[in-house]
């Protein structure tokens, strides 16, 4: 007598066959007591499964990648689906791998320490950028639909100046965003966050144009991060570069955005 394997008596336990093969199955177990005591054990391990799953509510932030990665609409509200059998351990599986790729929490980390990580991340691969496009104002439209913030982005005109794309970030208990650019050889960032989300971090400060500028290195990054309004920034580049390197990504020729050439040595 051939015994089944341990794949279809485990489906057999959590009535996972189908009605021909679950027959043949349980004409087997009447016959093999070994089969029997197997199914019996799995039965009862996803038992103990079910009785220490407890359903719990996903975070806004983590609703919103899902939906974004999906392209799903914003719905008025998510129901609670109760799941059941094999179902409930597997919904519970996907949550913890969702959540898994959020950042850790940053409640109490700095904006410029934040962004260097999300720079660092996209850099060596580790986080793909949700949208890859050079159209600013395509971009624009996207993301402002998925922050709690307006996003306008000027065009980019220079010609060793390239916008690569963008992806949602977690800054505290907010989303935020990530821009990503490529100037010749290096590539730059940009996160913009809600101003509350995230305290500036330490650095030298430049006041310019009724704004404070805070500049540092960090982890062989030139950091320059400031607030303007309800938001907040921080510009990551080459450690080599000057304050002011990085702001054509801005206000780049063509922009429409005022001049910065005598910003700390030029932009």
């Amino acid at each position: 007598m051939s015994c089944e394997t341990t794949l279809t008596l485990g489906s057999f336990a959590t009535g996972e066959l189908d009605d021909a093969v679950a027959e043949r199955v349980a004409l087997h177990l009447e016959q093999c007591p070994t089969c029997a005591q197997a199914v019996e054990s799995s039965r009862s391990n996803w038992a103990e499964v079910r009785a220490a799953y407890r359903p719990g509510r996903a975070s806004d932030a983590l609703r919103s990648r899902v939906r974004w990665s999906t392209r799903l609409p914003e719905p008025r509200r998510w129901p609670r689906v109760a799941l059941a059998g094999g179902a409930a351990l597997i919904a519970a599986v996907v949550l913890l791998a969702l959540a898994a790729l959020q950042p850790p929490a940053t409640r109490r980390a700095s904006l410029d320490h934040l962004a260097v990580l999300f720079h660092d991340a996209y850099v060596n691969g580790a986080t793909p950028l949700d949208l890859r496009t050079d159209d600013a104002a395509a971009l624009s439209t996207e993301f402002s639909r998925r922050l709690k913030f307006s996003l306008h982005l000027p065009p980019i005109a220079g010609p060793d100046l390239t916008l690569l794309g963008a992806r949602l970030v977690q800054v505290g208990d907010e989303l935020a965003l990530m821009l990503a650019y490529r100037q010749g050889k290096d590539v730059l960032s940009l996160t913009v966050s809600p101003q509350s989300a995230a305290p500036l971090g330490a650095g030298v400060v430049q006041h310019f144009r009724g704004i404070d500028f805070r500049s540092s290195e960090q982890g062989g990054h030139h950091v320059v991060q400031w607030t303007d309004g309800q938001l907040s920034y921080a510009l990551v580049s080459s450690a080599a570069a000057q304050t002011g390197t990085g702001c054509g990504i801005c206000h780049a020729p063509g922009s429409g955005l005022s001049n910065v050439d005598d910003f700390a040595g030029g932009g």
